[in-house]
Protein backbone atom coordinates (compact mmCIF):
# COMPACT_ATOMS: atom_id res chain seq x y z
CA UNK A 1 0.00 0.00 0.00
CA UNK A 2 1.15 3.27 -0.89
CA UNK A 3 1.75 6.05 2.21
CA UNK A 4 -0.29 8.25 0.28
CA UNK A 5 -3.03 6.25 0.59
CA UNK A 6 -2.63 4.65 3.71
CA UNK A 7 -3.06 8.30 4.92
CA UNK A 8 -6.07 9.17 3.35
CA UNK A 9 -7.56 6.18 4.61
CA UNK A 10 -6.54 7.16 8.34
CA UNK A 11 -8.66 10.74 7.34
CA UNK A 12 -11.85 9.12 6.16
CA UNK A 13 -11.92 6.58 9.25
CA UNK A 14 -11.21 9.60 11.64
CA UNK A 15 -14.39 11.75 9.77
CA UNK A 16 -16.49 8.59 10.10
CA UNK A 17 -15.97 8.30 13.47
CA UNK A 18 -16.83 12.16 14.59
CA UNK A 19 -20.08 12.11 12.52
CA UNK A 20 -20.96 9.12 14.60
CA UNK A 21 -20.44 10.66 17.55
CA UNK A 22 -21.82 14.01 16.79
CA UNK A 23 -24.97 12.29 17.26
CA UNK A 24 -24.59 10.92 21.06
CA UNK A 25 -25.64 12.67 23.59
CA UNK A 26 -24.12 10.21 26.42
CA UNK A 27 -21.09 10.17 28.27
CA UNK A 28 -19.85 7.35 26.02
CA UNK A 29 -20.34 9.74 22.81
CA UNK A 30 -18.44 12.26 24.83
CA UNK A 31 -15.67 9.90 25.42
CA UNK A 32 -15.27 8.81 21.99
CA UNK A 33 -15.21 12.24 21.00
CA UNK A 34 -11.86 12.56 23.09
CA UNK A 35 -10.48 9.30 21.43
CA UNK A 36 -11.60 10.83 17.58
CA UNK A 37 -9.56 14.22 18.31
CA UNK A 38 -6.06 12.16 19.46
CA UNK A 39 -6.85 9.91 16.05
CA UNK A 40 -7.18 13.18 13.99
CA UNK A 41 -3.70 14.76 15.62
CA UNK A 42 -2.02 11.47 15.28
CA UNK A 43 -2.99 10.81 11.86
CA UNK A 44 -1.90 15.09 11.12
CA UNK A 45 1.68 13.97 12.48
CA UNK A 46 2.45 10.79 10.75
CA UNK A 47 1.19 12.58 7.68
CA UNK A 48 3.44 15.62 8.07
CA UNK A 49 5.88 13.80 10.09
CA UNK A 50 9.62 12.80 8.51
CA UNK A 51 8.22 9.11 8.69
CA UNK A 52 6.22 9.79 5.38
CA UNK A 53 8.14 12.17 4.00
CA UNK A 54 11.19 9.29 3.23
CA UNK A 55 8.89 6.93 2.15
CA UNK A 56 7.45 9.62 -0.81
CA UNK A 57 11.40 9.78 -1.58
CA UNK A 58 12.10 6.09 -1.87
CA UNK A 59 8.82 5.34 -3.97
CA UNK A 60 10.15 8.02 -6.19
CA UNK A 61 13.63 6.81 -6.33
CA UNK A 62 12.53 3.21 -7.20
CA UNK A 63 9.60 4.29 -9.81
CA UNK A 64 12.22 6.48 -11.79
CA UNK A 65 14.98 3.17 -11.51
CA UNK A 66 12.62 0.93 -12.91
CA UNK A 67 11.46 3.36 -15.77
CA UNK A 68 15.33 3.94 -17.00
CA UNK A 69 15.79 -0.04 -16.52
CA UNK A 70 13.02 -0.53 -19.01
CA UNK A 71 14.09 2.09 -21.46
CA UNK A 72 17.72 0.33 -21.35
CA UNK A 73 16.19 -2.88 -22.55
CA UNK A 74 13.41 -1.91 -24.59
CA UNK A 75 16.60 0.47 -26.43
CA UNK A 76 18.71 -2.93 -26.71
CA UNK A 77 16.25 -4.81 -27.35
CA UNK A 78 15.51 -2.61 -30.59
CA UNK A 79 18.89 -2.76 -31.62
CA UNK A 80 19.33 -6.81 -31.11
CA UNK A 81 19.41 -8.94 -34.45
CA UNK A 82 18.92 -12.08 -32.07
CA UNK A 83 15.84 -10.62 -30.48
CA UNK A 84 14.42 -9.75 -33.77
CA UNK A 85 15.22 -12.92 -35.27
CA UNK A 86 13.23 -14.77 -32.38
CA UNK A 87 10.31 -12.06 -33.10
CA UNK A 88 10.51 -13.08 -36.90
CA UNK A 89 10.47 -16.45 -36.87
CA UNK A 90 8.09 -16.39 -33.78
CA UNK A 91 5.55 -13.91 -35.87
CA UNK A 92 5.97 -16.70 -39.21
CA UNK A 93 4.94 -19.72 -36.60
CA UNK A 94 2.31 -18.53 -35.20
CA UNK A 95 0.95 -17.38 -38.38
CA UNK A 96 1.66 -20.65 -39.75
CA UNK A 97 -0.32 -22.23 -37.18
CA UNK A 98 -2.86 -20.00 -37.39
CA UNK A 99 -3.56 -21.08 -41.01
CA UNK A 100 -3.19 -24.33 -40.23
CA UNK A 101 -5.82 -24.28 -37.66
CA UNK A 102 -8.00 -22.52 -40.36
CA UNK A 103 -8.01 -25.02 -42.35
CA UNK A 104 -8.52 -28.15 -40.49
CA UNK A 105 -11.16 -26.56 -38.08
CA UNK A 106 -13.81 -27.48 -40.41
CA UNK A 107 -12.39 -31.28 -40.42
CA UNK A 108 -11.70 -31.03 -37.00
CA UNK A 109 -15.80 -30.12 -36.54
CA UNK A 110 -16.35 -33.24 -38.89
CA UNK A 111 -14.50 -35.81 -37.27
CA UNK A 112 -16.06 -34.82 -33.70
CA UNK A 113 -19.67 -35.32 -35.42
CA UNK A 114 -18.71 -38.66 -37.40
CA UNK A 115 -19.19 -41.60 -34.66
CA UNK A 116 -16.81 -43.73 -36.35
CA UNK A 117 -13.97 -41.37 -35.74
CA UNK A 118 -14.62 -40.88 -32.34
CA UNK A 119 -14.47 -44.62 -31.80
CA UNK A 120 -11.01 -45.44 -33.74
CA UNK A 121 -9.97 -42.08 -31.82
CA UNK A 122 -11.06 -43.42 -28.40
CA UNK A 123 -9.93 -47.17 -29.40
CA UNK A 124 -5.92 -45.68 -30.29
CA UNK A 125 -5.99 -43.63 -27.08
CA UNK A 126 -6.89 -46.74 -25.06
CA UNK A 127 -4.02 -48.74 -26.58
CA UNK A 128 -1.76 -46.60 -26.10
CA UNK A 129 -2.61 -45.99 -22.96
CA UNK A 130 -2.49 -49.78 -21.94
CA UNK A 131 1.04 -49.46 -23.83
CA UNK A 132 2.33 -47.39 -21.19
CA UNK A 133 0.87 -48.99 -18.35
CA UNK A 134 2.23 -52.43 -18.84
CA UNK A 135 5.21 -50.99 -19.09
CA UNK A 136 5.29 -51.16 -15.48
CA UNK A 137 4.78 -54.45 -14.90
CA UNK A 138 7.61 -57.55 -15.73
CA UNK A 139 7.73 -58.54 -19.13
CA UNK A 140 9.67 -62.53 -19.81
CA UNK A 141 12.61 -63.14 -22.14
CA UNK A 142 11.66 -65.04 -25.25
CA UNK A 143 12.16 -68.85 -25.39
CA UNK A 144 15.11 -69.47 -27.06
CA UNK A 145 16.58 -72.49 -28.78
CA UNK A 146 19.81 -74.05 -31.00
CA UNK A 147 19.60 -73.32 -34.74
CA UNK A 148 22.26 -73.95 -37.17
CA UNK A 149 22.13 -70.42 -38.77
CA UNK A 150 23.85 -69.50 -42.31
CA UNK A 151 24.93 -65.99 -41.56
CA UNK A 152 26.25 -64.81 -44.70
CA UNK A 153 26.63 -66.26 -48.20
CA UNK A 154 30.61 -67.43 -47.41
CA UNK A 155 30.50 -70.71 -47.72
CA UNK A 156 30.37 -73.54 -45.12
CA UNK A 157 32.84 -71.42 -43.05
CA UNK A 158 29.43 -68.79 -42.77
CA UNK A 159 27.32 -71.70 -40.89
CA UNK A 160 27.29 -71.33 -36.68
CA UNK A 161 25.30 -72.39 -33.61
CA UNK A 162 23.17 -69.65 -32.63
CA UNK A 163 20.09 -69.48 -30.20
CA UNK A 164 16.83 -68.26 -31.99
CA UNK A 165 13.28 -67.51 -30.56
CA UNK A 166 10.88 -70.80 -30.30
CA UNK A 167 8.59 -70.77 -33.35
CA UNK A 168 5.14 -70.89 -32.36
CA UNK A 169 2.08 -71.82 -34.38
CA UNK A 170 0.41 -68.97 -36.11
CA UNK A 171 -2.36 -70.89 -38.70
CA UNK A 172 -4.35 -73.89 -37.66
CA UNK A 173 -2.97 -76.39 -40.65
CA UNK A 174 0.77 -75.77 -39.08
CA UNK A 175 2.25 -78.35 -36.23
CA UNK A 176 4.96 -78.02 -34.07
CA UNK A 177 7.71 -80.90 -33.79
CA UNK A 178 10.66 -81.27 -31.62
CA UNK A 179 13.60 -82.40 -33.91
CA UNK A 180 15.22 -85.62 -33.14
CA UNK A 181 17.76 -85.86 -36.47
CA UNK A 182 17.65 -83.75 -39.57
CA UNK A 183 19.68 -84.44 -43.23
CA UNK A 184 21.98 -82.88 -44.84
CA UNK A 185 21.11 -82.17 -48.38
CA UNK A 186 22.90 -80.76 -51.43
CA UNK A 187 21.31 -77.45 -51.40
CA UNK A 188 21.78 -76.77 -47.68
CA UNK A 189 25.70 -77.16 -49.85
CA UNK A 190 24.58 -74.63 -52.28
CA UNK A 191 22.82 -72.20 -49.86
CA UNK A 192 25.23 -71.18 -47.98
CA UNK A 193 27.36 -69.92 -51.15
CA UNK A 194 23.95 -67.66 -52.03
CA UNK A 195 21.58 -70.17 -54.32
CA UNK A 196 17.93 -69.44 -53.52
CA UNK A 197 18.75 -66.34 -51.77
CA UNK A 198 15.67 -64.26 -53.44
CA UNK A 199 13.09 -67.47 -53.43
CA UNK A 200 13.37 -67.53 -49.11
CA UNK A 201 13.24 -63.78 -49.23
CA UNK A 202 17.07 -63.66 -47.31
CA UNK A 203 19.56 -61.56 -49.88
CA UNK A 204 21.80 -61.02 -47.35
CA UNK A 205 21.83 -64.47 -45.69
CA UNK A 206 20.60 -64.92 -41.71
CA UNK A 207 18.58 -68.40 -42.36
CA UNK A 208 18.16 -71.94 -41.13
CA UNK A 209 19.60 -74.90 -43.13
CA UNK A 210 18.11 -78.00 -43.19
CA UNK A 211 14.92 -79.71 -45.27
CA UNK A 212 14.12 -82.72 -43.90
CA UNK A 213 13.43 -83.74 -40.19
CA UNK A 214 11.92 -86.97 -37.77
CA UNK A 215 11.09 -85.71 -34.67
CA UNK A 216 7.88 -85.90 -31.81
CA UNK A 217 4.70 -83.50 -32.00
CA UNK A 218 4.72 -80.91 -29.79
CA UNK A 219 1.51 -78.94 -30.71
CA UNK A 220 -1.14 -79.59 -33.70
CA UNK A 221 -3.34 -76.90 -35.15
CA UNK A 222 -6.78 -77.67 -35.05
CA UNK A 223 -6.70 -78.48 -39.23
CA UNK A 224 -4.57 -80.84 -38.76
CA UNK A 225 -6.41 -84.18 -37.95
CA UNK A 226 -4.14 -86.86 -38.76
CA UNK A 227 -1.45 -85.98 -35.96
CA UNK A 228 -1.38 -85.37 -32.34
CA UNK A 229 1.02 -84.54 -29.64
CA UNK A 230 3.73 -87.37 -29.08
CA UNK A 231 3.11 -88.87 -32.61
CA UNK A 232 6.99 -89.74 -34.20
CA UNK A 233 6.45 -88.37 -37.63
CA UNK A 234 9.09 -86.97 -40.50
CA UNK A 235 8.80 -84.77 -42.97
CA UNK A 236 10.26 -81.88 -45.34
CA UNK A 237 9.97 -78.96 -46.73
CA UNK A 238 10.85 -76.55 -50.52
CA UNK A 239 14.47 -74.95 -50.20
CA UNK A 240 12.67 -71.23 -49.74
CA UNK A 241 10.89 -72.72 -46.21
CA UNK A 242 12.39 -71.66 -42.57
CA UNK A 243 14.86 -74.38 -42.24
CA UNK A 244 14.66 -77.77 -39.78
CA UNK A 245 17.78 -77.91 -38.27
CA UNK A 246 16.83 -76.57 -35.11
CA UNK A 247 15.63 -78.16 -31.84
CA UNK A 248 11.80 -77.04 -32.86
CA UNK A 249 10.55 -76.64 -35.83
CA UNK A 250 6.74 -74.95 -36.92
CA UNK A 251 5.94 -76.23 -40.40
CA UNK A 252 2.63 -77.19 -42.59
CA UNK A 253 0.97 -80.52 -41.29
CA UNK A 254 0.36 -81.30 -44.91
CA UNK A 255 4.38 -81.85 -45.38
CA UNK A 256 4.38 -84.05 -42.11
CA UNK A 257 2.93 -87.87 -41.61
CA UNK A 258 3.76 -90.82 -39.28
CA UNK A 259 7.20 -92.24 -39.96
CA UNK A 260 7.85 -95.79 -40.48
CA UNK A 261 7.85 -98.24 -36.83
CA UNK A 262 10.63 -100.28 -37.77
CA UNK A 263 13.28 -96.43 -38.59
CA UNK A 264 15.04 -94.86 -35.54
CA UNK A 265 15.44 -91.62 -35.48
CA UNK A 266 18.71 -91.90 -37.63
CA UNK A 267 17.30 -93.47 -40.30
CA UNK A 268 14.36 -91.08 -40.59
CA UNK A 269 16.29 -88.59 -41.35
CA UNK A 270 17.64 -89.69 -44.63
CA UNK A 271 14.81 -90.35 -46.50
CA UNK A 272 12.20 -87.02 -46.74
CA UNK A 273 13.47 -84.54 -48.52
CA UNK A 274 15.16 -86.86 -50.90
CA UNK A 275 11.86 -89.21 -51.44
CA UNK A 276 10.46 -85.54 -52.76
CA UNK A 277 13.09 -84.96 -55.38
CA UNK A 278 13.56 -88.51 -56.30
CA UNK A 279 9.35 -88.41 -56.67
CA UNK A 280 9.79 -85.19 -59.03
CA UNK A 281 12.42 -87.18 -60.97
CA UNK A 282 10.50 -90.55 -61.26
CA UNK A 283 6.99 -89.56 -61.37
CA UNK A 284 6.16 -86.09 -62.30
CA UNK A 285 8.73 -85.28 -64.65
CA UNK A 286 9.77 -88.84 -65.91
CA UNK A 287 6.52 -90.05 -66.23
CA UNK A 288 7.55 -93.26 -64.27
CA UNK A 289 4.19 -94.88 -62.17
CA UNK A 290 4.44 -97.26 -59.67
CA UNK A 291 2.12 -99.32 -61.59
CA UNK A 292 2.83 -98.59 -65.35
CA UNK A 293 6.89 -98.57 -64.65
CA UNK A 294 7.36 -102.85 -65.23
CA UNK A 295 9.94 -103.26 -68.12
CA UNK A 296 11.20 -99.82 -68.21
CA UNK A 297 14.87 -99.17 -68.71
CA UNK A 298 16.40 -96.58 -66.03
CA UNK A 299 19.47 -95.50 -66.14
CA UNK A 300 20.79 -93.86 -62.99
CA UNK A 301 23.61 -91.91 -62.56
CA UNK A 302 25.74 -91.86 -59.52
CA UNK A 303 23.54 -94.12 -57.38
CA UNK A 304 25.33 -93.87 -54.24
CA UNK A 305 24.04 -90.41 -53.49
CA UNK A 306 21.48 -89.47 -51.18
CA UNK A 307 18.58 -89.49 -54.35
CA UNK A 308 20.58 -91.82 -55.92
CA UNK A 309 19.93 -94.96 -53.49
CA UNK A 310 16.27 -93.90 -53.36
CA UNK A 311 15.89 -93.62 -57.31
CA UNK A 312 17.81 -97.11 -57.43
CA UNK A 313 15.54 -98.83 -55.26
CA UNK A 314 11.90 -97.30 -56.01
CA UNK A 315 12.76 -97.86 -59.68
CA UNK A 316 13.50 -101.37 -59.19
CA UNK A 317 10.60 -101.90 -56.75
CA UNK A 318 8.17 -100.53 -59.30
CA UNK A 319 9.35 -103.59 -61.97
CA UNK A 320 11.47 -102.13 -63.78
CA UNK A 321 15.36 -102.73 -65.34
CA UNK A 322 17.74 -100.49 -64.12
CA UNK A 323 21.59 -99.65 -65.00
CA UNK A 324 23.52 -97.64 -62.40
CA UNK A 325 26.54 -95.76 -62.51
CA UNK A 326 29.27 -95.39 -59.23
CA UNK A 327 32.63 -95.61 -58.63
CA UNK A 328 34.51 -98.39 -57.65
CA UNK A 329 34.31 -98.59 -53.64
CA UNK A 330 30.23 -99.05 -53.91
CA UNK A 331 29.96 -101.19 -56.50
CA UNK A 332 29.27 -103.34 -54.03
CA UNK A 333 26.15 -101.44 -52.37
CA UNK A 334 25.10 -100.97 -55.78
CA UNK A 335 24.03 -104.46 -56.57
CA UNK A 336 22.57 -104.79 -52.96
CA UNK A 337 20.55 -101.83 -53.93
CA UNK A 338 18.86 -104.23 -56.50
CA UNK A 339 20.88 -103.02 -59.88
CA UNK A 340 20.38 -105.12 -62.54
CA UNK A 341 23.51 -104.08 -64.51
CA UNK A 342 26.17 -101.91 -62.84
CA UNK A 343 28.52 -100.05 -64.70
CA UNK A 344 31.57 -98.68 -63.07
CA UNK A 345 33.29 -95.78 -63.61
CA UNK A 346 37.03 -95.09 -62.81
CA UNK A 347 38.32 -91.50 -63.00
CA UNK A 348 41.00 -92.59 -65.97
CA UNK A 349 37.91 -93.03 -68.49
CA UNK A 350 37.24 -90.06 -70.47
CA UNK A 351 33.20 -89.27 -70.85
CA UNK A 352 33.27 -90.17 -74.40
CA UNK A 353 34.58 -93.60 -73.12
CA UNK A 354 31.82 -94.02 -70.25
CA UNK A 355 28.89 -92.80 -73.19
CA UNK A 356 29.91 -95.65 -75.36
CA UNK A 357 29.63 -97.99 -72.28
CA UNK A 358 26.35 -96.96 -71.75
CA UNK A 359 25.34 -96.88 -75.27
CA UNK A 360 25.86 -100.65 -75.31
CA UNK A 361 23.92 -101.07 -71.58
CA UNK A 362 20.75 -99.04 -73.89
CA UNK A 363 18.60 -97.88 -74.86
CA UNK A 364 16.66 -96.36 -72.12
CA UNK A 365 13.78 -95.05 -71.59
CA UNK A 366 14.41 -92.91 -69.04
CA UNK A 367 18.05 -91.34 -67.55
CA UNK A 368 18.36 -90.06 -63.86
CA UNK A 369 21.14 -87.86 -62.78
CA UNK A 370 21.31 -88.08 -59.10
CA UNK A 371 25.30 -86.56 -58.72
CA UNK A 372 28.21 -85.43 -60.67
CA UNK A 373 29.80 -88.74 -61.98
CA UNK A 374 33.43 -89.64 -61.86
CA UNK A 375 34.16 -88.74 -65.09
CA UNK A 376 32.34 -85.62 -65.19
CA UNK A 377 29.06 -86.52 -67.17
CA UNK A 378 26.56 -83.14 -67.71
CA UNK A 379 23.68 -83.34 -69.78
CA UNK A 380 25.31 -82.19 -73.02
CA UNK A 381 27.43 -85.09 -73.47
CA UNK A 382 24.38 -87.90 -72.19
CA UNK A 383 22.47 -86.48 -75.15
CA UNK A 384 23.84 -89.63 -77.93
CA UNK A 385 22.09 -91.76 -74.75
CA UNK A 386 18.92 -89.93 -75.59
CA UNK A 387 16.28 -90.81 -78.05
CA UNK A 388 12.74 -90.46 -79.12
CA UNK A 389 11.43 -92.10 -76.21
CA UNK A 390 13.47 -91.16 -74.29
CA UNK A 391 13.11 -88.78 -70.71
CA UNK A 392 16.06 -87.16 -69.18
CA UNK A 393 15.25 -85.95 -65.68
CA UNK A 394 17.85 -84.83 -62.41
CA UNK A 395 17.44 -84.57 -58.72
CA UNK A 396 20.23 -81.95 -58.90
CA UNK A 397 19.14 -78.12 -57.77
CA UNK A 398 18.85 -76.34 -61.10
CA UNK A 399 20.38 -72.54 -61.04
CA UNK A 400 17.86 -70.04 -60.11
CA UNK A 401 17.53 -67.13 -62.57
CA UNK A 402 16.23 -64.62 -59.28
CA UNK A 403 19.46 -65.44 -57.79
CA UNK A 404 21.28 -62.51 -60.30
CA UNK A 405 18.26 -60.02 -59.71
CA UNK A 406 19.21 -56.90 -58.90
CA UNK A 407 17.11 -54.79 -56.26
CA UNK A 408 14.36 -53.49 -58.01
CA UNK A 409 13.79 -56.83 -59.41
CA UNK A 410 14.24 -58.74 -55.82
CA UNK A 411 11.09 -55.81 -54.64
CA UNK A 412 8.96 -57.27 -57.15
CA UNK A 413 9.36 -60.98 -56.28
CA UNK A 414 6.79 -61.31 -53.62
CA UNK A 415 4.01 -60.30 -56.06
CA UNK A 416 5.62 -62.46 -59.46
CA UNK A 417 5.41 -65.34 -56.88
CA UNK A 418 2.19 -64.88 -55.68
CA UNK A 419 1.51 -64.90 -59.82
CA UNK A 420 3.28 -67.87 -60.50
CA UNK A 421 1.85 -70.04 -56.95
CA UNK A 422 4.72 -72.01 -56.67
CA UNK A 423 8.66 -72.14 -56.47
CA UNK A 424 10.37 -74.10 -59.43
CA UNK A 425 10.88 -77.48 -58.60
CA UNK A 426 8.95 -77.88 -55.57
CA UNK A 427 6.04 -80.50 -55.02
CA UNK A 428 3.27 -79.29 -53.55
CA UNK A 429 1.94 -79.80 -49.85
CA UNK A 430 -0.27 -82.92 -51.05
CA UNK A 431 2.39 -84.59 -53.18
CA UNK A 432 4.92 -84.28 -50.22
CA UNK A 433 2.44 -86.33 -48.22
CA UNK A 434 1.61 -88.67 -50.92
CA UNK A 435 4.71 -89.94 -51.49
CA UNK A 436 5.97 -90.06 -47.52
CA UNK A 437 2.76 -92.04 -47.01
CA UNK A 438 4.10 -94.68 -50.09
CA UNK A 439 7.93 -94.61 -48.66
CA UNK A 440 6.34 -95.14 -45.40
CA UNK A 441 4.72 -98.37 -46.40
CA UNK A 442 7.66 -99.43 -48.50
CA UNK A 443 10.34 -99.48 -45.22
CA UNK A 444 8.06 -101.32 -43.18
CA UNK A 445 7.55 -104.07 -45.99
CA UNK A 446 11.03 -103.90 -46.23
CA UNK A 447 11.21 -103.00 -49.67
CA UNK A 448 12.98 -99.87 -49.17
CA UNK A 449 16.14 -99.56 -47.58
CA UNK A 450 17.79 -96.11 -46.17
CA UNK A 451 21.60 -95.57 -46.69
CA UNK A 452 23.02 -93.92 -43.27
CA UNK A 453 26.75 -92.20 -44.27
CA UNK A 454 27.76 -90.21 -40.92
CA UNK A 455 25.93 -89.36 -37.81
CA UNK A 456 27.15 -85.40 -36.69
CA UNK A 457 26.47 -82.75 -33.79
CA UNK A 458 25.37 -79.90 -34.55
CA UNK A 459 28.80 -78.43 -34.70
CA UNK A 460 30.32 -80.50 -37.05
CA UNK A 461 27.82 -79.67 -39.39
CA UNK A 462 30.72 -77.04 -41.78
CA UNK A 463 32.77 -79.73 -41.95
CA UNK A 464 30.40 -82.24 -42.97
CA UNK A 465 29.45 -79.59 -45.97
CA UNK A 466 32.83 -78.88 -46.89
CA UNK A 467 33.32 -83.07 -47.03
CA UNK A 468 29.83 -83.39 -48.84
CA UNK A 469 31.35 -80.94 -51.83
CA UNK A 470 34.09 -83.54 -52.50
CA UNK A 471 31.58 -86.26 -53.51
CA UNK A 472 32.78 -88.82 -50.83
CA UNK A 473 29.73 -89.11 -49.25
CA UNK A 474 27.47 -92.70 -49.50
CA UNK A 475 24.01 -92.41 -48.86
CA UNK A 476 23.31 -89.17 -46.47
CA UNK A 477 24.97 -87.45 -43.69
CA UNK A 478 22.31 -86.51 -40.62
CA UNK A 479 22.47 -84.37 -37.59
CA UNK A 480 21.13 -85.43 -34.30
CA UNK A 481 20.03 -82.84 -31.65
CA UNK A 482 20.49 -84.71 -29.01
CA UNK A 483 24.26 -84.56 -28.90
CA UNK A 484 24.11 -80.65 -28.18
Amino acid sequence: MKPEEFIFRLEQAAHHILIRMEGGQSAVSHQWVAVSENIAVAVDKVSHGVLAEKCREASSVIRELVLRLMDILKDKAAHSETVRLVKELGKAHLRLLARRISVLSPLMHKALENRLAIAWASLLLGFMGGQLWMRGYPQLQPQQMMSLVCGGYSGPEGVALCRIPVPRLLHNHQVLVRVMSAGLDRCDLLSVSGWGRVERGKPHGGFTLGRDFCGVVLEAGRGVEHLHPGDKVWGATSYHDPGTLSEQVVVSGQCVTRMPANLNWEGGATVPYSTGLVWGALVTRGGLTPDQAAGARVLVLDCVTDTGVLATQLATMWGGHVTVTCSGRAAQLSAALGAHNVIVVTEEESPDQVVTRLARAGPFSLIVQCGDSPAGLDTGLLRPLVTSGTRLTSTLPTSLPSDGWGYLRRALHPLWRSLILSAPQTLRPGQITECLNYVKNAVQRGKLQPVLDTVLAPAEVGAALQRLATEEVVGKSIVLFDKL
